[in-house]
Parts: C-alpha cells; structure tokens; sequence
C-alpha cells in the first residue's frame, strides 16, 4: 500500500501541526485510512475504492461518520484504558470531544486525508500510472531472494519510512503539548484524569475481541482484503464498546468524560488602583 496504519497517518498529522487553525485533525487521520476500509466492503462490488468518483461518493460519509463516532464516543473513552506512553501523552486525546470544529473544515479534511491516501498510493501500487509514467513499473529488486517489482519495493520502504515518520511527528505532538495549546490546559487535564472503572476497561475491550473475532469469519481471497474486513468490525467494536462502557458507568453515550469546572458567581470587583509610569512603588 503503504498499509493503512501509521504509514498514511503521516501528510495527515503533518498537516494539522503545520497549520492547525485550517484543519481538524481527527477528519484528516480518519480520511487517510477510508480508501482502505472501503475495500472491505467494495472488492465484492468490483468498484476501485482508490479512484473517483467512488472514493468521494461512497468515502466521505463513511468518513465523516467515522470522524464522528471517534471524536464524540471511542476518543473520551479509549485513553482511559490505554497507557499514556511517556511524551505521546496517549491520556490527553480524550479531549478531542471537547470541541467540534466547523462542519465544512471537516468535510474539506477528510476529503484531504483521502486524496493524500489516493496519492500516497500512486507511487506504491502495480498498474498505477506513477510507476508507468517514470518507468519503474517492470523493475525488479531481489531482496533477501525475494524478487519484488518496483512499485512493490517501494511500498516497502514507503511503509517502514512514513510510520516511522508518523509516529515521530506524534511525539513531537506530545512532547510540545499541542494538544493544551489547542483546546486548553484545563480542558486536556480534565481529560487526562477521566476514568470509568475496570468494569468500563473490560466491556471496552471485550467489544473490540468479539468485533475482531466476528471479522475474522469475513473472509477473503486477498489478504489486504480479509485485514480491512477485521479491521472495519473492530472499528465497529470499539464503537459499540464505548457506548456499552460509557452506560454502564452512568455517563453520556457522547461527550467528553472529564468533569466540568461549575461556574461559580462573584460580586462585582473594585477596580484596581491604577500606577503611573513614574511612580516608584514596588510593582511585583
């Protein structure tokens, strides 16, 4: 491919840290893996998840359904049984429910990380017309007494070297705290310290098992196939996981999970006494 994980998060995250105010994050993540997900579902129709018109019109409400259960219901409650992870801070993504950006900067994000998932592929996948057009597509690289095409080759190394990639730029995420510069410290402590309970931990994950044993039955001839068809039942688990822990615990099947400060009602305040730029008291 490169694989749908890590490798075609990269343009995704890259993007949101190099411009953060023009795009929502979590649609652009969302939108690079659809291409694939889609596969699931459309090898049997015979149509080309990776080309238009299909890659829109079936894609972006696939997307834009994806980005909403995972910003609103898996996000708030997933941290909260995963390990933090040092400088990823994994514990602060439960704040992505805090805010939901405008609806067309969704729409135009996961219509963005589609093309970078369409375009990413070009270069990587036999029969595309990158590999045509440059003349690599009848090359042949023997690694290891495997013989690999070109467009093959590639996908290999693209995979290897844009998950790492990926997962650089999510530490740097973490480590410089982007995630308290864009919604607020507070808000991303009080995500942080959100729990449910182990009972919450165990329904959660016993969804995701039942989802990825369910996918596992779907079978098909091509094992790229057969893995989006897991992984678009576990995608569905964790969904169904969420909303089962996050009743079960009492709470709100959306939302965030980190308890809101109460607004707190003061008497007016004297304004303070105003010091004059040549005054010689002490000003600490």
């Amino acid at each position: 491919m490169p694989v749908t994980w890590f490798a075609h998060q990269a343009p995704a995250v890259g993007l949101k840290l190099a411009r953060p105010r023009w795009f929502d994050g979590t649609a652009l993540c969302v939108g690079s893996i659809v291409p694939d997900t889609m596969i699931s579902v459309t090898d049997d129709l015979g149509i080309d998840s990776h080309t238009l018109p299909s890659a829109v019109v079936i894609g972006l409400p696939l997307g834009l359904a994806l980005t909403w259960a995972l910003r609103f219901v898996v996000a708030p409650m997933a941290p909260t049984v995963l390990p933090d992870v040092g400088p990823f801070r994994v514990h602060s993504y439960g704040v992505l429910a805090h805010r939901r950006p405008a609806a067309r900067m969704t729409v135009v994000s996961v219509l963005i990380g589609i093309a970078t998932h369409i375009v990413m592929d070009w270069f990587t996948h036999n029969g595309r017309w990158v590999p045509s057009a440059l003349g690599y597509d009848d090359a042949e690289v023997t690694w290891f007494g495997t013989t690999r095409t070109g467009p093959e080759a590639l996908q290999i190394v693209g995979h290897i070297t844009m998950s790492a990639t990926t997962l650089a730029l999510l530490w740097v995420l973490g480590r410089r705290r982007r995630l308290d510069e864009w919604y607020g410290p507070s808000a991303v402590e009080r995500a942080r310290t959100a729990r449910l309970g182990a009972g919450a931990a165990v329904r959660f994950w016993l969804a995701i098992a039942v989802g990825a044993a369910i996918g596992s039955l779907w079978t098909a001839a091509f094992w790229v196939v057969a893995v989006e068809r897991v992984a678009l039942v576990v995608y569905v688990g964790s969904i169904v996981g969420a909303i089962w822990a996050r009743r079960a615990a009492g709470r709100p099947v959306t939302g965030s999970l980190g308890e809101e400060r109460v607004p707190v009602r003061v008497g007016a305040v004297e304004a303070a006494e105003e010091i004059r730029p040549d005054d010689d008291r002490f000003v600490p």
